[in-house]
């Protein structure tokens, strides 16, 4: 089984356009809505439930950034100890190629 990059391309693009048409006939018909409501005892009050629920999207904004930042910071730990290894104790890391058939 040979894939070229075409194919791949055209597969990953078809399953994003899939995706994509997905979200959009929730958010047409409403769908998503019920993913950002408050459940109970915080969705009592007509005029506090969507306080919460901006207060909620904007935390889990605010914690995706963190996260993302937290990876990026570890990334470059990662890779400054690699460096280390490499440069001073003169360790090699060899990563082998996928056999093709």
């Amino acid at each position: 089984m040979e894939w070229g990059l075409d194919e791949m391309f055209d597969q990953v693009a078809s399953q994003m356009r899939g995706l994509f048409d997905n979200v959009s006939d929730e958010a047409r018909s409403g769908g998503l809505a019920a993913l950002v409501r408050p459940v109970d005892p915080f969705n009592r009050s007509a005029i506090l439930a969507p306080l919460v629920s901006i207060a909620g999207i904007i935390s889990v904004l605010l914690l995706t950034g963190l996260v993302i930042g937290t990876m990026a910071v570890t990334l470059a730990g990662i890779l400054g100890i690699c460096l280390v290894l490499v440069e001073v104790f003169g360790y090699e890391f060899d990563l082998a190629m996928a056999p093709t058939s």
